[in-house]
C-alpha cells in the first residue's frame, strides 16, 4: 500500500505536500523520531504523531493508508483500523466486518476494489461510503482521484 501523511485541520485532515510526505515516510521507515519539514517552520514528532509549529501550536498527524470518501473529500481511517484492513487485504480475507472505534460504523471488505463503510446496524443493501486503499493520485490513472482534498 502507499502511504500519505496528514495533519489535522479545523474541519478535516490536510495532506502534506509531496516533499514533506516523502521526508516523513522516509524517516518513519528508518525509525526517525523528529523531522523538520521542508520550507516550514515546523517539526513533526513521528512516534507521537504531533506537528509542532515554531509558535508552539500542536496539531495531530496521521499516516494514511485507507480513506473514506464522502461526496466532497477523503478522510484517512485511523492507523489501527488501517492495519487491520491491510492484514485482511494481504491474505484476501473478504466479507469481513471491522467495527470502528466510534461504535457507530463498520467497514466491510467485499473485495480488493470494493471496501465500504456502513452505519453499525445497517442492512446489507443500505447506503454506504466507499473506502479506498491508497490515496488517489491524479498522476496515476490506476488510482484515480474521485473526491477533492486540500493539498498544503
Amino acid at each position: 500500500a502507499t502511504y500519505s501523511w496528514f495533519r489535522a485541520g479545523r474541519k478535516r485532515w490536510n495532506i502534506f505536500n509531496d516533499g514533506d510526505n516523502e521526508l516523513l515516510e522516509k524517516n518513519y521507515q528508518n525509525g526517525g523520531s523528529v523531522v523538520r519539514l521542508n520550507g516550514r517552520r515546523a517539526t513533526v514528532n513521528i512516534p507521537d504523531r504531533i506537528q509542532l509549529s515554531s509558535s508552539g501550536k500542536k496539531r495531530a498527524v496521521i499516516r494514511g493508508t485507507y480513506f473514506v470518501c464522502d461526496a466532497t473529500s477523503f478522510s484517512p481511517v485511523t492507523e489501527e483500523i488501517a492495519e487491520i484492513l491491510e492484514q485482511n487485504y494481504q491474505v484476501e480475507k473478504w466479507n469481513v466486518d471491522v467495527k470502528l472505534p466510534d461504535q457507530k460504523h463498520f467497514i466491510r471488505m467485499v473485495g480488493p476494489n470494493d471496501i465500504r463503510q456502513y452505519e453499525l446496524h445497517a442492512a446489507r443493501d443500505a447506503p454506504y461510503l466507499s473506502v479506498q486503499r491508497g490515496f488517489p493520485d491524479a498522476k496515476d490513472p490506476s488510482n484515480p482521484r474521485v473526491c477533492d482534498i486540500q493539498t498544503l
